[in-house]
């Protein structure tokens, strides 16, 4: 692989797994969120809207 490869792959790399993360964590917070203020809480409808896709 060249270099220029080797920085491509490797930034492609980092980016997904910390999106992944990212995805990881905010499913936490909503289920979070969700679990103390209730479902049909104004709180709850603010951020369960929120998604994002793979």
């Amino acid at each position: 692989m060249t270099s220029t490869l080797k920085t491509r792959n490797s930034n492609h790399l980092a980016f997904f797994q910390n999106l992944l993360g990212i995805i990881e964590t905010y499913k936490d917070l909503k289920n979070y969120v969700k679990a103390v203020f209730g479902a049909s809480s104004p709180k709850f409808r603010q951020v369960k809207g929120i998604g994002f896709k793979r």
